[in-house]
């Protein structure tokens, strides 16, 4: 007989150890297959929120680098490089989220975007990101010379 469902209630982690066993012995009409559904689908958006919070924090750091040339730091550098590595191992570990990095980006960068002219409506944030996915993956990118301030 199978572990019972209410497991899944009572004691999540027991749960999880239960339909592992399960699943080793091969035992497929004992395991709760309705809740495992549901938890790899949970993992499955994990990954890419994972990955929408990496970007934000990436995208909220180059911002800041980009916006504030004059108090630029080595510690604003530091923390780049350490969201671009977090990215990039969790983009090693799910390959398919980098084909989805465009349009996670295009979200991400809208999203941050109304936050930023909430707290600062400077009008010349642009309207979309102006970094592909590739410049945000590149170690050695920050955008020098560039400022949200017009040129005059």
């Amino acid at each position: 007989m199978g572990v019972p469902i209410a497991l899944y209630e009572q004691d999540f982690y027991a749960w999880l150890h239960a339909q592992i066993q399960l699943l080793k012995a091969r035992q497929f009409e004992a395991i709760d297959l309705d809740h495992l559904i549901d938890e790899i689908e949970s993992l499955a958006a994990h990954e890419q929120l994972l990955v929408r919070h990496r970007l934000a924090q990436l995208l909220e750091h180059l911002y800041a680098w980009w916006w504030n040339l004059p108090e630029r730091s080595v510690r604003w550098q530091s923390v780049i490089a350490l969201q671009r590595d977090e990215l990039a191992d969790i983009l090693a570990d799910s390959p398919s989220l980098r084909e989805a990095l465009p349009d996670i980006l295009t979200e991400v960068y809208a999203e941050l975007r109304k936050k930023w002219l909430h707290r600062d409506p400077h009008p010349h944030i642009p309207e979309v990101c102006p970094w592909t996915p590739g410049q945000l993956l590149d170690e050695t990118f920050l955008p020098e010379g560039q400022t949200l301030m017009p040129q005059e």
